[in-house]
């Protein structure tokens, strides 16, 4: 399986999880999980683009700007916490895996920003 497709498939994944959340009538932490996975893999798939192609990034000026826009947004990214207010009052208990996802995504998200740092450099 190559990188591209497994990517793809990993935000299929996210995709149909965050559906499948959204149909239930409750707000529940499942919802909140899967907004925060859907918001950070299309970060990093926008991440992806703009780090795959920086020769772009000097010649286009809308790049310019949405490497300036993708910093901001991964810098806020970063400063999510892993346990949220909505998903301790809904009882959600299972910490340890809300502790790795945002393990995880936080260390995806912060090795791309020093890329697009890079970049803007």
């Amino acid at each position: 399986i190559s990188r591209i497709s497994s990517g793809k498939g990993v935000y299929r994944m996210v995709t149909k999880l965050l559906t499948g959340a959204r149909m239930m009538p409750v707000l529940t932490a499942e919802e909140e999980v899967a907004e925060n996975l859907s918001t950070v893999t299309t970060w990093c798939k926008k991440a992806a683009n703009i780090i795959g192609s920086p020769n772009d990034v000097y010649t286009e000026k809308r790049l310019v700007n949405d490497l300036l826009d993708m910093l901001v947004e991964g810098k806020r990214l970063l400063t999510l916490s892993e346990f949220s207010a909505k998903n301790i009052k809904h009882g959600f208990d299972d910490k340890s895996l809300m502790k790795d996802l945002h393990h995880n995504w936080s260390a995806l998200v912060s090795d791309d920003v020093v890329r697009l740092e890079k970049l803007q450099a």
